[in-house]
C-alpha cells in the first residue's frame, strides 16, 4: 500500500512538525515541499517560514546548491523541539539567526 504525507489525517493524534528545506533543492521544494503546503493550507508568515496555527511549520533555508544537508547549528532548534517548544516560534529563530536566508523571499505559489 502506497502512503501519502498528504493523505494522512488523524483528528486525534496532534504531532508537531518542523520541515526544513534548502531553497536551492529547486527540485524537492517544487514537487515535495509546495505540493505539502498547499495541501494542509498553510500560510506564508514570514519571507521564508510557512506554518499552520501551531503544529506545523516550513523553514525554507539556504545551507549551499542543492540537496545539501544544514549546518549543525539547528541541532540546539532540533533539542527545543524534543523538548516540546513551538515549532512555529523555532522555524521563525532559524530565520533569524540565518542572515543569508532572508535574502530571498520564499513564493508558495
Amino acid at each position: 500500500m502506497k502512503s501519502s504525507v498528504t493523505a494522512a489525517k488523524h483528528p486525534n493524534h496532534v504531532h508537531s512538525a518542523l520541515d526544513i528545506q534548502n531553497q536551492s533543492d529547486t527540485h524537492h521544494v517544487e514537487h515535495h515541499a509546495k505540493h505539502f503546503a498547499r495541501s494542509r493550507n498553510i500560510r506564508q508568515i514570514s519571507n521564508n517560514v510557512l506554518a499552520d496555527d501551531v503544529n506545523l511549520a516550513m523553514w525554507f533555508g539556504y545551507w549551499g546548491k542543492g540537496h545539501a544537508a544544514p549546518s549543525e547549528i539547528i541541532i540546539p532548534i532540533i533539542h527545543q523541539i524534543l523538548i516540546g517548544n513551538s515549532v512555529v516560534d523555532l522555524a521563525l529563530k532559524l530565520e533569524a539567526i540565518h542572515p543569508e536566508c532572508q535574502k530571498i523571499v520564499f513564493n508558495l505559489y
